[in-house]
């Protein structure tokens, strides 16, 4: 029965984030220099996201309840929230990005919230450092991650007072 009720419940959200995605406006995105780091930009056509963009959904949501694991990237050894959102990526999009969250950030074109689209990255400060925890945007406030070694990867609410609170920025990587 739980099972059921789980399949169900992943079934609605995919629907209702599909139908509340919005991608960024038109026009060209700033250019970032990623405030002096060295990562180099990661930038992936918009006809690719398009492409991907089912399966960025429906493999995302396939990690819920893996385990959490420092330096993990894999199903095997678990996530630690880079990792997770690298292995999206690469089984997606087909895409290395970086290997942590404040090199994830550096890469990024920055955005605002409400152009915020599957697939977009989330970025918190959990540890004092602006860019220590990263998560993928699912839609409708939501996002998937891998929060802590006393967790599982799961899905977080933008809504949710902690999460609103570290919240400090949004970067896409999928450009027209």
């Amino acid at each position: 029965m739980k099972t059921k009720h789980n399949i169900l419940w992943i079934v609605v959200f995919l629907l209702t984030a599909c139908m509340s995605s919005q991608g960024p406006s038109s026009g060209s995105h700033p250019s970032y220099t990623g405030g002096g780091h060295s990562t180099p930009p990661v930038r992936i056509s918009h006809i690719a996201y398009q492409q991907a963009y089912p399966d960025i959904m429906m493999y995302a949501m396939s990690l819920v309840g893996m385990p959490y694991t420092y330096g993990g990237s894999s199903r095997a050894s678990g996530f630690d929230c880079s990792g997770l959102v690298l292995n999206v990526y690469q089984n997606t999009v087909h895409t290395s990005l970086p290997r942590t969250a404040r090199e994830m950030a550096s890469a990024g074109i920055p955005i605002n919230k409400n152009q915020l689209k599957v697939g977009d990255l989330v970025f918190f400060n959990t540890t004092g450092q602006k860019y220590s925890h990263v998560g993928i945007y699912l839609g409708n406030g939501r996002f998937l991650h891998s929060p802590n070694s006393r967790s599982v990867v799961q899905i977080g609410s933008l809504d949710n007072p902690y999460w609103n609170k570290q919240f400090t920025g949004a970067r896409t990587y999928f450009v027209k």
